[in-house]
């Protein structure tokens, strides 16, 4: 498709392409022509208005191989372009070389960035080695975070991980993994495989991975990017220089080899290879996945040990994994009943803590109640008028420091009660922790039932103590409300003997 071909009309009806290129960040279009007009003004106004408002058109005019070029590139522009060119129009004679250069500077505005011929952009990436390829890519994807190809030669919407191909300017694209789940993946996969490609390139198999396939000649290049990284992602050890591919798997069979990743056929495999690298990385036990994968891959594979394999390497892996879970079987019920046992132990130490606060509670209120039985016996049987006037002060500050004393005991019980909880909790926490070298965190949070019955019972601790503290509150007021009354009411009973003993002035 031959997008300046409007423009260069407006100059004549008789030309012929001398170049055509673009990359990323430039398209550039060199035709010849036999003879040149001066364009329609409007005319060529609405021509470059057809190309993305984000995109900057330069228009270059040589005429004889002049040292200089006749500008056009901005509307402005026009009257000395137009002026400059009836100036170097004036010697041309036939066969004189007219060329006409079209340049677009690109621009990546909010993740769109436009192809204007699809051919030359693809010829452009064809020019690099895969290796070089994964690394623009990477190069780009860091620097934009998502890319989206438009171009009218795009015949409909094709997206992946982070990038997009549409024949639309503006379109809203559902891309199949957020920033962060891709990270993580690049991040496990790093952990998983001694690849060094991911050292430096923040790529992974889902960067390529289009929905749907990619239907037009650009197909083969992302393919081989998509495959070299799926294969870095499987293999225990791989190495890229240029376009040779050396990986070593260690499986029932150690297999080593060196493939020129160009020379295979990729579209035979790729399907294959997928399959499995979505099944390991998508969910599960990614460890027993991935060495289960290693085992049957091995077994599969030719001895040319250029990556063909014979049978079906999906399909077995999948059989081997269903007898491998029957094997293990056992010993799974076995961890989660006892997960489940630990659990009810859980259950039992919360209500050890509320259980020990609410006898603390007891013990305090016991000996309040102690204390106040005795001062009643004692005022009871005391006969001595003076020690009844003592008593009062003696009994009354003695009650005020057990109810200070019974203050102090709470406080303190709280404490130690909220610090048990927290104890619980971390203790809860790592529980959970131990168990992650066995079970994924998927079949933990199933076993516990999402944590329900821990929140539950932190839910409980939290109550009783909030409603013991408040009653334990209420009860040392209370007291403490009695204390200053019967002191005032002794107080008075005193004042009131002493009046009735005191000699009158008639006596």
């Amino acid at each position: 498709m031959d997008i300046c071909k409007p423009i260069i009309e407006l100059f004549t009806s008789n030309f012929q392409i001398l170049s055509s290129n673009e990359d990323f960040d430039f398209f550039e279009q060199k035709f010849r022509l036999e003879s040149i007009d001066i364009p329609d003004r409007r005319k060529l106004f609405d021509c470059i208005n057809q190309f993305p408002a984000r995109d900057i058109l330069t228009l270059y005019v040589n005429i004889d191989e002049a040292d200089d070029n006749v500008t056009y590139a901005e509307p402005s522009d026009f009257p000395t372009f137009k002026s400059s060119l009836l100036v170097k129009m004036g010697g041309i004679e036939v066969g004189t070389l007219i060329t006409v250069k079209v340049m677009i500077r690109k621009q990546v505005i909010n993740s769109y960035v436009s192809i204007c011929s699809l051919p030359d952009f693809t010829n452009y990436l064809n020019t690099f080695e895969t290796y070089d390829l994964l690394s623009f890519f990477s190069e780009k994807i860091n620097a934009h975070g998502r890319i989206i190809f438009s171009s009218k030669e795009i015949d409909r919407t094709y997206q992946s991980g982070t990038l997009a191909f549409t024949n639309l300017s503006h379109q809203e694209i559902n891309f199949t993994i957020d920033d962060q789940a891709r990270l993580n993946r690049l991040k496990v996969i790093k952990s998983s495989t001694h690849a060094t490609i991911f050292s430096d390139k923040m790529i992974i198999p889902e960067d390529f991975d289009f929905v749907p396939d990619l239907s037009f000649d650009m197909r083969m290049i992302i393919q081989r990017m998509h495959f070299t990284l799926i294969i870095f992602s499987i293999f225990d050890i791989t190495h890229f220089s240029n376009n040779k591919l050396t990986f070593r798997l260690n499986g029932y069979k150690g297999i080593d080899g060196i493939v020129d990743i160009c020379s295979i056929q990729i579209s035979s495999f790729i399907k294959e290879y997928g399959d499995i690298y979505n099944w390991i990385y998508q969910s599960g036990n990614l460890n027993d996945k991935l060495g289960l994968a290693r085992n049957i891959i091995s077994l599969h594979l030719n001895p040319s040990n250029d990556l063909s394999f014979s049978g079906n390497m999906f399909s077995s892996i999948l059989s081997a994994y269903k007898v491998y879970e029957k094997q293990n079987i056992k010993q799974y019920i076995e961890i989660r009943n006892k997960l489940s046992d630990q659990l009810i132990d859980y259950n039992k130490r919360a209500n050890t803590i509320v259980e020990g606060f609410a006898s603390t509670f007891q013990k305090s209120a016991l000996s309040v109640l102690t204390l106040f039985s005795s001062i009643i016996a004692v005022k009871v049987l005391s006969t001595s008028t003076t020690s009844s006037v003592n008593f009062a002060t003696y009994s009354t500050t003695f009650s005020v420091i057990i109810v200070i004393i019974s203050l102090v005991y709470m406080l303190i019980s709280r404490s130690e009660a909220l610090e048990q909880k927290l104890r619980y909790e971390r203790s809860y926490l790592n529980f959970k922790d131990r168990y992650t070298d066995l079970l994924n965190s998927e079949d933990i949070t199933r076993i516990l039932n999402d944590d329900r019955e821990f929140n539950a019972d932190i839910k409980f601790i939290t109550k009783k103590i909030r409603s013991y503290v408040v009653l334990w509150t209420i009860i040392l007021i209370m007291i403490f409300c009695f204390i200053i009354l019967y002191y005032l009411s002794e107080k008075m009973d005193e004042i009131n003997v002493v009046m009735t003993n005191y000699p009158t002035f008639a006596e």
